[in-house]
């Protein structure tokens, strides 16, 4: 599997913007042959958004954006993207949204997968938004069976990550590989200067 990591400069609030880069990035993935692009977290608001969240007007227009984008790669390459969704356990005074990784595929939403551990620590306050989400079966892609996590999934104390394979479950239920999207400022061999948004890899 070839894999287009997309880590994009997107912008909190600007819709419109964050729509044109991550279609300019998948873009550059599918002339590169990849398989999968793979965004940050929350790509398509912008991270964080903090209280916009309570608008339920910015909330729809970050669903009916991330709906518009899969509608246009319905012709590829297949990507996973961070984005807010609402769960459906909304509170007064809480709007009970999701932190999500949408799965694109053939022009639609094909899965979301929500955050499962929210941060509230430090600069985080993500309970004050968000709801967690569950356990989640591993997305086929390329013929491959991939886990998606969310930032504080993969790294906090009690990953999801292993607790998963510790169940033992039957083979198809657990994936082959992790694909982690994160908004921390961070990369693995970023090159110094280049123009290109993404790093294609292979696994």
């Amino acid at each position: 599997m070839k894999l287009a990591l997309a880590q994009i400069d997107s912008r909190i609030g600007d819709f419109s913007g964050n729509r044109r880069r991550i279609l300019a990035a998948a873009a550059e993935a599918r002339r590169h042959g990849a398989d999968l692009a793979v965004l940050p977290e929350m790509v398509v608001t912008g991270y964080p958004p903090r209280d916009l969240l309570l608008d339920p007007a910015f909330v729809a227009r970050a669903v009916a954006v991330t709906e518009e984008i899969a509608q246009e790669l319905k012709d590829g390459p297949q990507v996973v993207l961070g984005t807010v969704a609402p769960s459906g356990s909304a509170t007064p005074g809480h709007p009970g949204l999701w932190n999500a990784a949408a799965f694109l595929s053939a022009g639609r939403i094909a899965a979301l997968v929500p955050k499962r551990l929210l941060p509230a620590y430090d600069v985080f306050h993500e309970p004050r938004w968000f709801v967690p989400g569950g356990a989640s079966s591993p997305l086929e892609i390329a013929g491959r069976r991939l886990g998606l996590l969310i930032c504080e999934d993969l790294w906090d104390s009690w990953r999801p990550a292993p607790r998963y394979c510790w169940r033992s479950p039957p083979p198809r239920s657990v994936p082959e590989s992790w694909k982690s999207a994160s908004a921390t400022p961070a990369a693995r061999r970023r090159p110094s200067s280049s123009s290109m948004p993404w790093e294609p890899t292979t696994s």
